[in-house]
């Protein structure tokens, strides 16, 4: 049979460099690399590491960037760090990726269906998040602390449940298009809290704010004008733009996930009939510097405590996915007469935002190592559960989650 053939050759080649990198880490580990070189050798390897966990999910049918997140994982096992260019690169992947996933929010289809879907939408992210914050504040935590937790834990894949209404023949008729608006209310509502928590009030954030309303408008016209063969262009644009407001952000002590979402979803409408623009966009952060973030979001995870604190990511999970699935169905059921619970299901898929907001968390020293490795692990725990409801794990790609 040609085609398991191919697959088994694939798969080999993907161990291979899996071993190839292992061997090089563990005769030349990172510590002993010199100061001017010690950057590059790290995203040499990471590099690789992560074209194996690519071709390895892809044989097995698993999303590549649960496969990439546990790559990192691994890789910090042997000794390999985020450090230097590769840390910067993980940065940009993550704000790259969310002006990608604010592109995912369609506008008029908010519009056209606000009510319902804000009642969908909130009803699963505000139980979920209440539970997780009432649980881990008991535990300790303080209020932000809690928050946090609670917003990570509550956040819900836009893009899973687009693919999930596609390949299912519902994303043209009334409840697909609610169901739709209801995962981009979640993730819109998730964005924002977030940036509450950890925002800190200063005459600096006031000006900030400026460049929150005046910036996306400037980035439409821009996009606009260019003609439709100019794509490049266009990517040149978005990446300096997303660049340039990072390090402003930076200097701000607010992080760029905000304003790359808001950009993202202000240029949605001109992005997706740019196709062209579309198309290289997503080639660019999926082809590379997505799964560079997946990949630095595991190493910073410290594995000889994993076994510490399985019972926390046990409480992440149980306190955030169940209530967020019975509230999401109760909804469903009352908004849109919905009886079928995997549609509520896949409303728990959760990877990209939840990372972000561990990530966040942690460089903040608001979050413990403990706790960052909670939300990672239940996210993933999380998502996997969603892709087995759905029916098709595949469906959940790095472009769906």
């Amino acid at each position: 049979m040609p085609g398991f053939s191919a697959r088994m050759g694939m798969l080999a080649v993907g161990l291979g460099l899996l071993a190839a990198v292992s061997a090089a880490l563990l005769a030349h580990p990172l510590s002993a690399c010199g100061g001017e070189h010690r950057g590059l050798y790290a995203l040499s390897l990471a590099a690789l590491l992560v074209f194996s966990a690519s071709i390895i999910a892809d044989v097995i049918g698993v999303a590549a960037a649960i496969v990439e997140l546990l790559s990192g994982i691994y890789a910090s096992l042997l000794g390999l760090e985020p450090i230097g260019m590769l840390g910067e690169l993980g940065l940009i992947g993550g704000v790259l990726l969310m002006f990608v996933a604010g592109t995912e929010i369609d506008v008029p289809v908010l519009k056209r269906n606000f009510w319902r879907g804000l009642g969908l939408g909130i009803a699963g992210f505000a139980c979920s998040a209440t539970v997780s914050f009432a649980v881990f504040y008991a535990m300790g935590m303080s209020v932000q602390q809690s928050s946090l937790m609670a917003v990570a834990l509550s956040t819900t894949s836009v893009a899973v449940v687009y693919a999930v209404l596609l390949d299912k023949g519902l994303l043209a008729g009334g409840v697909g298009q609610t169901l739709l608006a209801a995962a981009m209310m979640a993730d819109v509502a998730s964005i924002v809290a977030l940036v509450v928590i950890v925002a800190r009030l200063s005459y600096m954030l006031l000006a900030y704010s400026v460049l929150l309303v005046a910036v996306p408008p400037a980035l439409r016209r821009l996009l606009r004008a260019l003609p439709y063969r100019h794509s490049e262009l266009g990517v040149r644009l978005i990446v300096s733009s997303l660049l340039a407001l990072t390090l402003v952000s930076e200097v701000v002590g607010v992080h760029a996930v905000l304003i790359a979402f808001i950009l993202g979803v202000s240029s949605s409408d001109i992005i997706r009939r740019k196709g062209f623009l579309d198309e290289k966009m997503k080639g660019l952060v999926f082809g590379f510097f997505a799964p560079i973030f997946f990949f630095t979001a595991g190493l910073y995870m410290r594995v000889p405590s994993l076994l510490g604190y399985t019972e926390l990511v046990a409480i992440a999970l149980l306190a955030s996915y169940i209530p967020k699935i019975l509230a999401t169905y109760i909804a469903g059921r009352s908004l849109l007469g919905l009886r079928d619970p995997s549609y509520s299901l896949i409303f728990g898929a959760r990877l990209t935002v939840s990372i972000i907001a561990a990530l966040i968390g942690l460089s903040m020293n608001l979050l413990s190592m403990e706790h960052y490795g909670a939300i990672i692990l239940s996210a993933v725990v999380a998502t996997i559960i969603s892709g087995f409801a759905a029916g098709r794990l595949e469906l959940l790609g790095e472009e769906e989650i």
